[in-house]
C-alpha cells in the first residue's frame, strides 16, 4: 500500500509516496531522492549490509548513512529515522518497525491509513501497566497459611474482635 507523504526539508515541502511494507525490516529512503532534494544525512557508526527480497546484495551495498526526517501524513507530523539506500522506484519504504511504532489504522478495503496520535498520558499508562502476580508470589512462604488475611476482600473490612 502506498500513502501520500510530505517530507519537510529546510522549510520546503516535498510531496511523495511511501510504500507501507510489513515485510521490510526497517525504514528506508532512496539515495537518489535524498540527493535530488538535498536531504541532510549522517554517517552510521557501523555500516549495515543489505540484501534485496530475492537474496541478492543491494546495488548500493551496505547502508552507511541515515537521515532524521520530518514526515507529514495528512495532518500528523512525525520524525522518522530513515536509512539511506537504493530503493529502485520507491522514494520511501516504511517497514515493520514503523508499523509497530506507529500502529496505524489501516482500512485495506478503502485503501486508507490513519496515524494514531498517542497522548503522553496514554504512553505513560502503557509503560506503567503491570501484570498482576498471584498473591502467593508476593508473600513469604511462612505466611502462606494466613494468605486469606492478605486478600483484598479481607483487607477492606475492619478486624473482628
Amino acid at each position: 500500500m502506498r500513502i501520500p507523504v510530505q517530507v519537510k526539508v529546510y522549510g520546503q515541502t516535498i510531496l511523495s509516496n511511501a510504500l507501507i511494507d510489513s515485510g521490510a525490516e526497517g525504514k528506508f529512503i532512496d539515495s537518489k531522492f535524498v540527493t535530488k532534494h538535498c536531504i541532510p544525512v549522517r554517517k552510521l557508526i557501523k555500516p549495515i549490509p543489505v540484501h534485496n527480497v530475492d537474496g541478492t546484495p543491494n546495488q548500493n551495498g551496505t547502508i552507511t548513512h541515515y537521515t532524521l526526517c520530518p514526515l507529514l501524513f495528512g495532518n500528523k507530523l512525525t520524525m522518522a529515522f530513515l536509512l539511506v539506500t537504493s530503493l529502485g522506484k520507491e522514494d520511501i519504504i516504511l517497514g515493520l518497525p514503523w508499523l509497530k511504532q506507529r500502529n496505524p489504522l489501516i482500512n485495506w478495503k478503502e485503501g486508507t491509513i490513519s496515524i494514531r496520535r498517542t497522548t503522553t498520558a496514554t504512553s505513560l499508562a502503557q509503560r506503567t501497566t503491570k501484570t498482576i502476580k498471584p498473591l502467593k508470589n508476593s508473600i513469604l512462604a511462612h505466611y502462606h497459611n494466613f494468605i486469606h488475611l492478605f486478600e483484598k476482600k479481607a483487607a477492606e473490612r475492619f478486624p473482628i474482635e
